[in-house]
């Protein structure tokens, strides 16, 4: 069968192939962004093929991933969210839209797709801080490099100067009356130190900075602890929700009472002792969550006071600096190992 030019029945085999694969990946214990990463690239495959078998595109188009498939970061029953890019109004072809997203929804997948041309693209990312945040994430999949590369420098530099308290208003809207990460049940995305907090820290730097260079941008605000927090968090969190996902066959990231015990022996854990396995496994979740939400609390107050203008720095003694109201050691372990009541003398300058 083919179906506006993509032969469904070879997608299907391959997507077939590519679930078996991944699953086995989770199974074998990998670690959760590895998974997340693995699903994103075969999803960009079926995607690809997809493209390809609807024929070469009349004028300028980009195709872009955005959202979580943007970041290369997908669950197995993620949405598919993306962007059909053109140069001007006139040039959007719905039928080639079309032919890219009918076997995509024919093999079930979620898509999540929009057609705009780069100037109605960055001005509703102005206008709304979700689709900005989703577009901050675009990568290019295939079509004109060019105009991809316009929308970026587009995108990054008429970002709105209110964006990042935008987003720590969201985020706050988002958290009220769910100020704590030790929820009966959990969820995997939007409780506090769930997967929402890991993605607000990179949106932060990207909105703070005006750069798609998250990369390059952690050591400047996170030192190595902070960062590794947060790596840790990434690789368990995703871990936690593969599994949800597969376990009950639909995109499910609620970590509701009668599942916990199901979801922890899916991840290896077991009963010892008078300490069941589901209480072993919320507590390490208890742990990791609790570390992102400190992490992405200090991130945001520090670009928060940046953003303000505030940029005092002073030297207080070989190795200790106060930047912008905040201590700040060199080798925090070393400082205080050599003279424990260095720490009062510190609480006693900030007083």
């Amino acid at each position: 069968m083919t179906l506006n030019g993509a032969p469904v029945a070879e997608l299907r085999r391959r997507w077939q192939g590519d679930r078996q694969r991944i699953e086995a990946l989770h199974r074998q214990g990998t670690d959760g962004l590895t998974v997340a990463h693995a699903i994103a690239v075969a999803v960009e495959g079926v995607v690809l093929q997809a493209y390809a078998a609807a024929g070469p595109p009349a004028r300028r188009l980009a195709l872009a991933a955005v959202g979580g498939f943007g970041r290369s970061e997908m669950a197995p029953h993620s949405d598919v969210d993306l962007l059909f890019l053109f140069d001007r109004e006139r040039d959007q072809s719905p039928g080639l839209v079309s032919a890219v997203l009918h076997p995509l929804w024919d093999l079930h997948f979620d898509v999540g797709h929009s057609s705009r041309t780069v100037a109605q693209a960055v001005a509703l990312a102005r206008q709304d801080l979700e689709v900005c945040t989703s577009l901050l994430d675009a990568r290019l999949l295939a079509g004109d490099e060019e105009l991809f590369t316009r929308f970026r420098e587009r995108l990054y530099g008429r970002l709105p100067r209110a964006a990042l308290s935008r987003l720590q208003a969201w985020r706050g809207r988002r958290l009220e009356n769910r100020d704590s990460v030790q929820l009966l049940e959990p969820h995997l995305k939007d409780s506090p130190g769930g997967l929402r907090d890991l993605q607000a820290v990179g949106w932060a730097l990207q909105l703070g900075s005006a750069t798609p260079e998250v990369a390059l941008l952690w050591p400047r605000y996170l030192d190595v602890e902070d960062r590794a927090t947060l790596e840790a968090a990434a690789r368990y969190l995703w871990r936690v929700r593969h599994e949800l996902h597969l376990l009950t066959g639909r995109r499910r990231d609620l970590l509701e009472h009668e599942l916990k015990p199901r979801v922890a022996a899916g991840l290896g854990y077991r009963d010892e002792g008078s300490e069941l396995a589901a209480e072993a496994f919320m507590r390490e979740y208890y742990l990791h969550a609790r570390g992102v939400w400190r992490v992405a609390e200090l991130t945001l107050e520090r670009l928060s006071r940046r953003a303000r203008g505030a940029h005092r720095s002073l030297a207080l003694e070989r190795g200790v600096l106060a930047v912008d109201g905040e201590i700040v050691l060199v080798d925090p372990a070393a400082w205080f190992s050599e003279d424990p009541v260095r720490l009062l003398r510190l609480f006693h300058l900030a007083q």
